[in-house]
């Protein structure tokens, strides 16, 4: 039995989609064999203009160690709807910036949105 009725977990999903400030491009890969041993990929579009809201997840944070020195960066982390079609390896773009989803994160069945942690891979 769940805490939440049915309409409060809507009323709040309708509140918490209020935070989605920019809108994405979701893209899937796919891996093609070419026949002669070798592969090539292409992206195709699951998702055309979504709202979202790429964010630093607070209190986390990467250290690698480097030949000289430790580096930091920030942990990115997106939000979109709780239903939004969006799955881990997929590619997200925001303005002509292109980020890789790492991982999904939390999952239940009265979560207001759902978050994928991601890392940029291009210098736009």
């Amino acid at each position: 039995m769940s805490v939440f009725s049915a309409a409060d977990i809507a009323r709040m999903r309708a509140t918490a989609e209020l935070i989605f400030d920019q809108t994405c491009m979701i893209e899937r890969g796919t891996i093609t064999n070419d026949g002669q041993g070798g592969w090539s990929e292409s992206w195709g579009t699951v998702a055309g203009t979504v709202a979202c809201r790429l964010g630093v997840m607070s209190g986390a944070g990467d250290i690698r160690e480097g030949a000289s020195r430790r580096e930091y960066s920030d942990v990115l982390v997106l939000r979109v709807a709780y239903d939004q079609d969006i799955a881990q390896t997929d590619r997200v773009t925001i303005n002509t910036d292109v980020y890789q989803v790492e991982e999904l994160l939390d999952e239940h069945q009265w979560m207001m949105v759902k978050r994928a942690r991601v890392t940029k891979v291009n210098d736009a």
